[in-house]
């Protein structure tokens, strides 16, 4: 069982720093 608020911070977290990577990706091209 995993408190909803948790998991809702963990996916954002993660969503976040996918999004970030992916931006420095394409502007260091």
């Amino acid at each position: 069982y995993i408190e909803d608020r948790s998991f809702r911070r963990y996916v954002e977290a993660c969503l976040e720093e996918t999004i970030v990577v992916y931006v420095d990706h394409l502007l260091s091209q």
